[in-house]
């Protein structure tokens, strides 16, 4: 039972790391990265172990502190830049965890 959930997870996985590096390489727009990533996240129902899910959650959490418009951006949201790292980091950790 264990090693099909471990398999599920790793297929859902690489799922939001195709959809980090499509971001992360300019394929699509850091508005449309925010709106998938949200959307998959909100729609996940997968049994994550507690690292996965905290990686998973944490980009999460960027994205919903990201703020596109400057003109409204206050200290505790995140610009493009700050966003685009976290992203990278977060990418970084949900590699590692599938290797």
């Amino acid at each position: 039972m264990m090693e099909a959930r471990e398999k599920e997870n790793s297929v859902k996985l690489k799922d939001y790391v195709t959809l980090i590096n499509e971001y992360l390489s300019d394929k699509i727009s850091v508005l449309d990265f925010e709106q998938r990533y949200l959307e998959m996240f909100k729609q996940d129902e997968t049994l994550w172990t507690g690292e996965e899910f905290a990686v998973l959650n944490d980009l999460f959490s960027d994205l919903d502190a990201f703020c596109y418009d400057s003109t409204i951006r206050d200290s505790e949201d995140l610009d493009e830049p700050q966003l685009r790292n976290r992203a990278e980091i977060a990418l970084e950790k949900l590699e590692k965890l599938l290797s």
